[in-house]
């Protein structure tokens, strides 16, 4: 018989197996480090995980990924309830004894077709009605299996793991794509609005966003902070009414959206390396 555990070891925890699917009510966890890769599904209430100090809030229906190494704590409501699906590469491919990194799945051949379609740093996913029942019937079923240790359980669980990650790796690569898309909607909003007062905040709650999560995908997508790429987006346009009218260089500055004309001055040497009146010249 297959002695299924968990153990907790100077803040890392560590399994027996190659997997082990827990079924648990929230609580309070400090800190820690995982042995193994570890999917975090809410079957009930909601809960907040900091995961290298980003914080995530979960609601039923939610998925946190976990990857080996990576630093988590979780709080959530009293009668919260979640699923813990733990495991360890190996369980798909043999040959992955050695390996720590949940992403090396995607260099299998059972999941190779998935590598050049989803973002590797996607944590957070979130399941339909739908896609919520059937994920959860199959959670079920598979902490049953593991319970009932009857004939063939053990074939039947990693069957299912390999279907509960495909479904997983199939929600990142929608999740990837929606990501996308609402950041080229955030960019559009930017261009037509950079010269009002809007925030990085602002945003963020305009696409339903947690400020830390709008910060960390806006860098991602642009290569910079929101507050430089506001900044360049209105210098940008200065120079264009710069070249295109024939107005006073101090009509200018209030039009692309700053109210301080130093501000304004010190942006535009940084940017062009050379003053409004320098490049009007030009």
């Amino acid at each position: 018989m297959i002695i299924l555990s968990k153990t907790l070891i100077n803040g890392k925890y560590f399994i027996t197996n190659d997997y082990l699917i827990e079924i648990n009510n929230i609580s309070e966890e400090s800190s820690h480090t995982h042995d193994f890769i570890e999917f975090v599904y809410m079957l009930k209430g909601k809960s907040v995980h900091s995961l290298d100090d980003h914080e995530y809030f979960l609601k039923s229906g939610d998925l946190l990924i976990i990857n080996y190494g990576q630093t988590h704590r979780f709080n959530g409501e009293h009668n919260a309830r979640f699923c813990n699906i733990l495991i360890k590469p190996e369980i798909i491919d043999n040959r992955l004894g050695e390996c720590r990194d949940l992403w090396a799945l995607f260099d299998t051949p059972h999941y190779n077709h998935f590598k050049q379609l989803l973002t590797t740093n996607c944590n957070l996913i979130k399941f339909s009605s739908e896609e919520k029942d059937c994920f959860e019937n199959l959670l079920l079923l598979l902490y049953k299996e593991q319970h009932s240790a009857s004939v063939g359980f053990d074939f039947t669980i990693k069957a299912g793991i390999n279907f509960i990650l495909t479904m997983i790796f199939k929600k990142m690569c929608e999740s990837s794509t929606e990501e996308f898309d609402n950041f080229k909607n955030i960019l559009d909003y930017i261009e037509k609005n950079y010269y009002q007062n809007i925030s990085a905040k602002d945003l963020a709650r305009l696409c339903h966003y947690n400020p830390s999560y709008f910060s960390r995908i806006f860098k991602k997508y642009t290569g910079t902070t929101f507050s430089e790429h506001i900044k360049r987006t209105r210098i940008a346009n200065a120079c264009r009414l710069i070249r295109e009218s024939d107005g006073n260089i101090s009509d200018i500055y209030d039009k692309v959206g700053y109210t301080n004309k130093t501000n304004f001055y010190k942006h535009f040497k940084q940017i062009t390396n050379k003053t409004p009146l320098e490049y009007k010249k030009l």
